[in-house]
């Protein structure tokens, strides 16, 4: 009997080192996920997908649970497109390269699978596990992530939204619809037509500076006045491919030694989404913002762009007064203010002065 419990013992024994020996062949680490989606509408015809690969699509059938947003179909690699019951695509999301797949189960996101990571989600624990077969053990807590990112994007307008617990269809288009009311005032406003006219402004005011250098306060600056000081700026840059730590360092160096150098594509696609971005900050301060003329709409948004939105809201008499339309206000709390008395914005301050000031004698 003893000798039957020593060859029990020896074989759990060995079952464990089994177990251990294999393991080291994963990893477990804590990631965040992140996928494309991109909003696509306004169909005429049957659509079609032109961000995927050309590939017949499959299992094109309406979802019980979906019925009233149409049908669910998804691609050989796992994009998924809600369509419709005008069969005009309500959104697309799946891969953001040929390199990924997804794989569902109903309207389900269960597994992404990528070259080096498999992405699992856990329906009991609620989290996703993640695993990595070239690196070394991690503990089990580590092994997972209950943040799931998806990223919205239409016209000038990019979001990401962290979302936990299960991703489902129904759920991803219940979020976009929230992006899409979030996306409209910035989408209404900033025609092609009018980013084009607001590029041309600022690149007058601010100038077109394809390096890094040090602005009229000493602050890193580069391409159209953009702040290197920011707190996005490092992610901004390297979402470009830009060495963003020699960029900076450049800032304090002659011309003839600097080291980056940023192409007109750069520029143009980082001052893009700053007017965005800008503008949306300038909607938080003057929530009125469109029941104001055309020209004083420019000034908000020139002053949100030359201040930055946190000194900006420092300028509280004028801001009320903007927003209660009072411009004979606004415009005296303006001439009053550092933005004019200190000489540094120049004539360009003097000219948002201006609009003000003639606002209140033609409203």
């Amino acid at each position: 009997m003893g000798e039957n419990r020593r060859q029990r013992e020896q074989d759990n024994n060995k079952k464990q080192d089994q177990r251990e020996g294999s393991s080291n062949l994963l990893i477990l680490e804590t990631i965040t996920m992140k996928s494309a989606l991109k909003a696509n509408g306004g169909c005429q015809e049957r659509p079609k997908l032109t961000c995927l690969p050309e590939l017949e699509l499959i299992d094109m059938k309406p979802l019980k649970d979906l019925s009233k947003f149409g049908g669910v179909r998804i691609d050989s690699n796992g994009k998924a497109e809600l369509v419709g019951a005008d069969l005009q695509i309500r959104f697309s999301y799946g891969p953001s390269s040929d390199k990924e797949s997804f794989k569902w189960s109903g309207n389900q996101l269960v597994q992404i699978v990528t070259p080096d990571k498999t992405f699992t989600y856990d329906n009991e624990a609620n989290v996703w596990r993640i695993k990595n077969a070239t690196s070394p053990l991690m503990s089990r807590q580590d092994a997972q992530s209950n943040v799931h990112e998806a990223t919205f994007s239409q016209g000038l307008v990019t979001k990401t939204y962290e979302l936990s617990g299960p991703i489902t269809i129904d759920r991803l288009y219940e979020q976009y619809q929230k992006f899409l009311q979030e996306a409209a005032p910035v989408n209404g406003y900033l025609t092609p037509e009018k980013v084009q006219e607001v590029k041309e402004r600022l690149t007058e005011r601010e100038g077109a500076i394809p390096f890094a250098y040090l602005d009229s306060v000493g602050v890193p600056t580069a391409c159209i006045g953009f702040n290197l000081l920011r707190p996005d700026a490092r992610k901004r840059f390297e979402e470009l491919g830009v060495d963003f730590d020699q960029l900076k360092k450049d800032a304090y160096l002659s011309k003839a030694n600097k080291s980056v150098m940023l192409t007109p594509e750069q520029m143009d696609k980082l001052l893009e989404q700053d007017i965005a971005d800008t503008f949306k900050e300038t909607l938080t301060i003057y929530p009125n913002f469109a029941s104001h003329p055309k020209e004083v709409q420019d000034v908000m948004l020139d002053l949100t762009f030359n201040m930055g939105s946190d000194r900006l809201r420092k300028f509280k008499n004028m801001n009320s007064a903007l927003n209660q339309n009072d411009y004979k206000t606004a415009a005296s709390c303006l001439q009053k203010s550092e933005y004019i008395q200190s000489g540094q914005t120049g004539w360009r301050g003097e000219n948002n002065l201006k609009v003000i000031q003639q606002a209140a004698l033609n409203y």
